[in-house]
């Protein structure tokens, strides 16, 4: 079994070895603490027990009742967590973990005794022995490979791999498990406390989901032309085009480009513009008349005359004068 040197990682620079001595130091402080902690609290329920005669468990009990067994436990945990200056809560689950260890994952407890793996890890190794249901097979089987991963990933790649081996081992439990978990899932909005006018949307979803919502979420976000922009404002800057000019032609248009399709154009804060469902009135005049040119005797141009009774087709055609040798 390697020692708690062998455990952590490389060290490039020797001169670093006091750094690497604190780290043993602070884990057998760790572990120190723990073992103290389930003295402490076992010790104190054995006093109780020798106190009020109660040498043997209980035997069918009313639930009105509560176990004075349960209650002398609780009063350790209390005291316990005084002495410690850590919260009721933090004190009763470093407790049950170790406890748990203890019992049911001997190699483990072992490593942890002989400062080869942290406190941490054994709270996380108990949380997946508490998901396999009491197992022995199963728990078996995580108390021989799991005290060596321990001593070597970081707690991240630890839960990876704890959720690996949790739905691997027992996959009815971790399907029911991930129903469970979409049963729960939320999503709020909290404004910015340092950004004004901006808010965090904070939401717990199936991975898959939440994956997608993110990716559109995140475009929105960073674009101001999408078709649900987060500022009203730009909203309608990018939802309407400006107005075109006279020279802007179906035949001018290029091809990316989309003529404005008739009705009223309104600006950015509502109000109308104009209107290009109504006539101009250039197209409210009267069309003019055709011409025919004719030419003097000396060859030059002579004042056009409109013929009486011919419609034109292209009304702001002109008249050119003709030529003739």
């Amino acid at each position: 079994m390697p020692g708690p040197h062998q455990c952590l990682p490389v060290m490039d620079d020797p001169g670093a070895a006091k750094l690497r001595g604190r780290v043993i130091a602070a884990r057998r402080a760790e572990a120190e603490t723990v073992l103290a902690l389930m003295d402490y609290v076992e010790g104190f329920h054995e006093s109780y027990r020798w106190r009020t005669g109660e040498l043997s468990a209980p035997v069918n009990r009313s639930h009105q009742y509560p176990d004075p067994g349960s209650a002398a436990r609780e009063a350790a945990i209390t005291y316990a967590a005084q002495a410690l200056g850590w919260s009721q809560y933090r004190t009763q689950r470093a407790y049950n973990d170790a406890a748990l260890t203890q019992q049911m994952l001997p190699s483990v407890w072992e490593w942890f005794t002989h400062l080869r793996i942290t406190t941490l890890a054994v709270s996380k190794i108990a949380q997946a022995a508490r998901r396999l249901r009491n197992d022995e097979d199963r728990l078996a089987r995580l108390d021989t490979q799991v005290p060596a991963r321990a001593a070597e990933l970081r707690p991240t790649e630890l839960d990876d791999w704890l959720r690996r081996f949790t739905a691997i081992a027992d996959p009815e439990q971790h399907a029911e498990q991930c129903a469970r978990n979409a049963e729960g899932r939320y999503g709020y909005i909290r404004p910015c406390e340092d950004i004004e006018g901006m808010s965090l949307l904070i939401a717990q979803l199936p991975t898959l989901v939440a994956e997608t919502m993110g990716r559109r979420l995140g475009a929105v976000a960073r674009s101001h032309s999408q078709k649900i922009p987060h500022n009203p404002v730009t909203a309608g800057l990018a939802a309407h085009l400006p107005p075109r000019t006279d020279s802007t032609t179906a035949q001018g248009l290029g091809q990316n480009q989309r003529p404005v399709p008739p009705g009223p154009v309104r600006g950015s804060f509502g109000h109308i513009l104009y209107n290009t469902s109504e006539p101009v009135p250039s197209d409210q005049t009267e069309p003019a008349q055709p011409t025919a040119a004719s030419v003097d005797r000396r060859g030059g141009p002579r004042r056009s005359h409109p013929v009486p009774g011919a419609k034109s087709q292209h009304p702001k055609t002109l008249a050119l004068p003709v030529h003739h040798r």
